[in-house]
């Protein structure tokens, strides 16, 4: 897994198709068009997956595709692909800790994917994504800028600030039933503290009864914010398939 940095000053990254920070594609910003959708494997959603598996099948598939297009194309097909790699990093994480057994993509409808539990058969998630406000990340490649700097701080601010946007937007749709909601935070994980999982979780109170639970997918960090706070981090690099530990 990518060291994070510990303090709060500010650091310099390069910018790509980062583990554990892709993004989906930006709004609000020009889009180019493409005459061709690139369809999404049929096999994604019509088969439940062992998690790891199926994010190496997803990077294996999304290798072929070019950064300006991933973060470029706003068809349906590239926003699965992107729903495709958050659920199963989740997933993986959440199966290093004997949490998740399989999961099983959508195929272009409501919820975005499904989970098999020791507890539960199939627990249905919808995904979405909090994200700096006015990023255009769209532009970001297409201008091929390869170095950004970010300030731990200011990172952490956002995240506090779009978070709750973001689970109060899906919360005003009124999903019936009610879906399991995973929010995917494209913001610099750095060292996420404590205090910071507690002032979300007091913020997202107002929505907390409209969802089975809600979960952050922070960098390597899987975080619980209701109805219970539990943090998992990666043990292991989740991008190394198969897991030697499973097997």
């Amino acid at each position: 897994m990518t060291t994070r940095p510990k303090s709060s000053a500010s650091t310099t990254r390069p910018e790509g198709v980062a583990r554990g920070n892709l993004s989906a594609v930006a709004s609000g910003s020009a889009q180019m068009p493409y005459s061709r959708p690139i369809p999404v494997p049929r096999k994604w959603s019509s088969a439940w997956w062992e998690p790891g598996a199926l994010l190496a099948a997803v990077g294996r598939s999304n290798k072929r595709i070019s950064f300006r297009r991933f973060f470029n194309d706003p068809s349906p097909e590239m926003h699965s692909r992107h729903e495709a790699y958050i659920a199963a990093l989740f997933a993986t994480i959440l199966r290093q800790h004997e949490r998740c057994l399989s999961l099983r993509m959508e195929a272009g409808s409501f919820p975005d994917f499904h989970l098999c539990t020791a507890e539960a058969a199939d627990l249905p998630f919808e995904v979405t994504e909090a994200d700096r406000a006015g990023r255009r990340r769209g532009l970001e490649y297409r201008h091929r800028r390869r170095v950004i700097s970010y300030d731990a701080v200011e990172e952490e601010a956002e995240a506090q600030r779009v978070i709750p946007l973001r689970v109060k937007n899906k919360a005003t749709k009124r999903y019936c039933p009610p879906p399991h909601l995973l929010v995917y935070v494209n913001l610099s994980a750095f060292e996420l503290r404590a205090e910071t999982d507690r002032d979300l979780l007091n913020s997202l109170q107002p929505w907390a009864s409209r969802f089975g639970s809600i979960w952050l997918l922070w960098g390597a960090n899987a975080t619980q914010l209701a109805p219970t706070l539990e943090r998992m981090s990666a043990l292991r690099d989740p991008f190394t398939w198969p897991d030697p530990v499973l097997q």
